[in-house]
């Protein structure tokens, strides 16, 4: 199933989630969020977002945090899944490892929406094909996410020479990562530029400050 990428709000989730449960009175539905980390700010704004929408429907939220853990994060979705949640949403650690959890959620006729990260090995999966067992996925487009940056980078390189280029990643695991930087190679191409990627560095997504100042010692020459 191809499903074109929307920006959606964490309305849409919410909404979706709710419409999808089999439970009929909103006060006696339950809808739950798995983080990734609440060490995240994305994940921060994600969980109030959803607690905020869940609030205006009059429907219960729980929030769950796995701090960064696949293996806690894979217990927190069966523990919603053993307590009947109406609805599981959540930005997976693992992109592989989470079909197993939208199988198990699916067998349990409960729907799940993924959010910012899809769903299925993200090297052998077309980026616009969604997990066909997910509800939903809500997302934005990573690989023009990382081409629009591309191309604005292109506009900082120096002219004259191949310029040396150091890619500060996010988090191993994400999907989202393998498509930032194809998309970022090709904005790099798209304007011509003639570079050379001398290092690249995955990061937690909160140090990147930190892996900054150690690339631009370690790699990059200034004047």
């Amino acid at each position: 199933m191809n499903i074109s990428h929307t920006k959606v709000s964490m309305a849409a989730v919410v909404v979706g989630l709710s419409l999808c449960s089999t439970a009929v009175v909103a006060k006696d539905v339950t809808l739950g969020f798995v983080a990734a980390g609440m060490q995240y700010p994305f994940n921060v704004a994600v969980a109030r977002g959803f607690q905020a929408e869940a609030k205006s429907l009059g429907v219960k939220s729980v929030v769950l945090d796995p701090k960064g853990s696949v293996e806690k994060q894979g217990n927190a979705i069966d523990d919603l899944i053993s307590q009947k949640a109406d609805g599981i949403a959540s930005v997976v650690l693992d992109s592989v490892v989470a079909k197993t959890w939208v199988d198990r959620t699916t067998e349990a006729h409960i729907p799940f929406v993924a959010v910012a990260v899809p769903v299925g090995d993200p090297g052998a999966v077309e980026k616009k094909r969604v997990y066909p067992k997910l509800t939903a996925l809500v997302n934005e487009d990573d690989v023009l996410a990382g081409q629009l940056a591309g191309e604005l980078s292109a506009t900082l390189l120096p002219k004259g020479r191949t310029a040396e280029v150091a890619i500060v990643e996010g988090a191993p695991g994400y999907s989202v990562v393998l498509q930032r930087n194809q998309g970022f190679k090709e904005g790099l191409a798209k304007a011509g530029a003639k570079y050379k990627i001398v290092a690249s560095q995955p990061t937690d997504w909160m140090s990147v400050c930190t892996k900054v100042d150690v690339f631009r010692r370690r790699f990059l020459q200034l004047a």
